[in-house]
């Protein structure tokens, strides 16, 4: 069976199904190579089981199959009786991403009925080693498609990230599982209060805001044919501000208009753990 060659692509949206295709790791036989690329991770991808190499690695990896990592996360939430919806992506076929959004826990932002958040169990898994396994929770927010972080310092309570890469490791996240989702679901709700002060503080000078949350937080503004960065930030915060409030823009709409810029597919190819990591330091930044 000859191997496909994998042409580099951004984050696409897929089904579960699409992410359960079959994976093994073979003993490179074809060419010499020192121990730590002696064994290669291939893919069988789509109705054809087209043969394709995902990773290149040593003996020390140890491959789990997604079937291991999205189904007992699904079957943890049912178990419980939790009602989700469930959205799935993937970056080449090798870093995997699953949203699971919790209904019957929603907030409604500074008590704005329009504007209303709900909590979301995010999953991410690697077959190349560039995305750690990981499980997690956040905010969704319903205006719009943009996904809010944890809105609490203390939000390592709500983690279930591990640093291990094996089975064992990853069997113990799904039983730590079982406890979080009822923590958060229960509890998490009095750490919304966070959302609620940035939507309290009125804003005048709106450019101004923006490019000083921008440039405490480490993200670039940028300037060119494709994008104006003030320019969408702006537009995104004018349009949900006659929408939502009046009129009248405050500090979550800042977050939020930054928020977007970050989490636009079309402008932004970094894979969700990095964007993830710039909103928590805007968020950290804009409560003081």
């Amino acid at each position: 069976m000859a191997i496909e060659a994998q042409a580099k692509k951004g984050l696409e949206v897929c089904t579960l199904d699409e992410i359960m295709f079959p994976v093994e790791k073979v003993v490179e036989t074809e060419f010499d190579c020192n121990s730590d690329y002696a064994y290669n991770i291939f893919g069988y991808l789509g109705q054809d089981k087209v043969k394709t190499r995902l990773n290149v690695c040593s003996d020390r990896y140890e491959l789990v199959p997604n079937s291991k990592i999205f189904m007992p996360v699904r079957e943890t939430l049912q178990t419980k009786g939790i009602a989700f919806e469930e959205t799935y992506m993937h970056m080449n076929n090798a870093r995997f991403y699953g949203n699971f959004m919790i209904n019957g826990a929603d907030h409604k932002v500074n008590g704005n009925p329009n504007d209303v958040v709900k909590p979301m169990l995010r999953v991410q898994h690697s077959y190349n080693g560039l995305t750690k396994y990981m499980i997690s929770f956040g905010y969704y927010r319903m205006v719009c498609t943009n996904g809010l972080v944890v809105p609490v310092k203390e939000k390592d309570e709500f983690n279930v990230a591990i640093t291990g890469k094996h089975t064992q490791s990853i069997q113990q996240s799904l039983t730590k599982l079982f406890s979080v989702v009822d923590l958060f679901v229960n509890e998490g709700k009095k750490y919304l209060i966070n959302f609620d002060t940035l939507a309290d503080r009125m804003v005048v000078n709106v450019e101004d805001r923006i490019i000083e949350v921008m440039a405490a937080t480490g993200l670039s503004i940028v300037d060119n044919k494709n994008v104006n960065t003030l320019d969408y930030i702006g537009g995104v915060i004018n349009d949900e501000a006659f929408k939502y409030y009046n009129g009248n823009t405050n500090d979550f709409l800042i977050y939020n208009g930054i928020n977007q810029y970050i989490n636009n597919n079309s402008l932004n190819v970094k894979a969700p753990e990095v964007r993830i990591e710039s909103d928590k330091r805007v968020f950290q930044y804009m409560l003081g």
